[in-house]
């Protein structure tokens, strides 16, 4: 039965089903049982870093629609 805690915490965080959902659902009081019950999965963490990775490394080259373009403002 605590496992099964664990999942369903762990499925809401993966819902993203907002934080005072998830304590009333769990019934929970405390926010801070949350960091016990709800864990991240690595593909979270990877999914993640790729969307900032996508934002810090931008392709200057490449324009919104996908084709590449030129450095030189038209």
């Amino acid at each position: 039965m605590h496992d099964a805690r664990h999942t369903a915490a762990t499925m809401l965080l993966v819902l993203k089903v907002p934080l005072p959902a998830v304590m009333e659902i769990m019934g929970w009081s405390d926010a801070s049982i949350a960091k016990r019950y709800m864990h991240v999965p690595s593909e979270f963490l990877a999914a993640i870093a790729a969307q900032v990775g996508d934002l810090v490394w931008v392709d200057p080259t490449e324009d919104d629609d996908g084709s590449v373009g030129s450095l030189v403002p038209a």
